[in-house]
């Protein structure tokens, strides 16, 4: 299908949703103003909620799910997501654990690998009001009368927000490792005689209205060996002080299984871009890492394309672009979920 055929098809698809959800619901999405992006606006939490639990004194919470039409949608490739919940009154970020975020994006993909070629958003906003319903409300409410709403919320640590104390390299790249998500790959036990794979970093950088993109391959076989990369390459400062450091890893173990996994690093939907371009080249063995530096200056969903183009080009460099997937693979599957 075209370019002027997907452009139909989501125009339609748009055309849909808006006579199904209120303008307060869906609508676009103006921080992107130019790109083709919309948002969901979904009640995770309202007072009704907090007063049956008998929790005082809080505002209602709403997830967003924020949504990017490519080009290349519904025909070759499933829209762009992000996913923000806020506790709007307050105007704080809520951070979801990983697991959910996980669980969430695996959803969506397993939507897209059954409805290919057609247009999915309905069924992944079904989805997802699903999943706040049996999965989320419950979970958000028992944190926050566990932990008074204080751990439910996460403000992010820059280098003007670190103690003092915290001057030690060594600190800083376990701080590093933590946001991440890779303490349990970081502390696994690594198998007898497993070295540190060599790493490769991509010659030329992705430079767009000053943010930077730079990839960062590896061969691994060991999903213990995530860690041993991740960390190898935050002791480089400038690495480490990337706005962002999204990664993949796709290992194929014994029988033939499938072990992958992703982390967004704060830049939520890049992980799983990162993910999904390793399963449609069908590379394996492999783990890549692209570093973002913000330039000031909002990409919107150009930055997706930017992060998958700078580690394609670095594993087509070195060999891991050998043919396309032509359908759904029928091997077992097997994911790594993040603590």
């Amino acid at each position: 299908m075209d370019i002027e055929g997907n452009k139909q098809l989501q125009e339609d698809e748009i055309i849909v949703l808006s006579s199904i959800y209120e303008s307060d619901i869906f609508y676009p999405n103006k921080d992107y103003e130019g790109d083709k992006s919309y948002t969901f606006k979904f009640p995770v939490l309202n007072e009704d909620d907090f007063s049956e639990n008998d929790i005082e004194d809080q505002e209602n919470i709403f997830l967003k799910l924020n949504i990017f039409y490519p080009e290349t949608y519904p025909s070759d490739e499933p829209p762009i997501f992000e996913i923000e919940c806020t506790w709007t009154e307050k105007g704080i970020d809520i951070s979801l654990d990983e697991k959910y975020k996980k669980e969430i994006s695996n959803k969506f993909l397993e939507i897209w690998n059954d409805f290919k070629g057609e247009v999915i958003v309905y069924e992944w906003v079904q989805t997802l009001t699903d999943y706040i319903e049996s999965e989320l409300k419950n979970s958000l409410i028992e944190d926050i009368k566990k932990n008074n709403a204080s751990t439910t919320i996460s403000l992010p640590v820059t280098p003007d927000t670190k103690s003092p104390n915290d001057s030690s390299e060594e600190d800083d790249l376990d701080e590093s490792l933590k946001s991440m998500h890779i303490t349990s790959f970081s502390n696994a036990p690594i198998p007898e005689g497993v070295k540190m794979p060599e790493i490769f970093s991509s010659k030329e950088p992705i430079v767009d209205r000053k943010s930077v993109f730079i990839a960062h391959i590896a061969s691994i076989q060991y999903v213990t060996q995530v860690g041993m990369v991740v960390r190898e390459l935050l002791k480089n400062k400038k690495i480490a002080k990337a706005t962002h450091n999204m990664f993949a890893y796709r290992i194929e173990e014994e029988g033939g299984v499938i072990n992958e996994g992703n982390d967004d690093d704060g830049e939520h939907g890049a992980g799983i871009t990162l993910e999904g371009l390793l399963e449609v080249i069908d590379a394996r063995n492999v783990f890549v890492m692209v570093s973002r530096w913000y330039g000031g200056i909002k990409l919107g969903p150009d930055r997706f394309k930017h992060i998958k183009d700078i580690a394609l080009q670095l594993l087509d460099e070195h060999g891991y672009v050998q043919h396309k997937k032509k359908g759904p693979t029928t091997k077992n599957v097997k994911k790594k979920s993040k603590k």
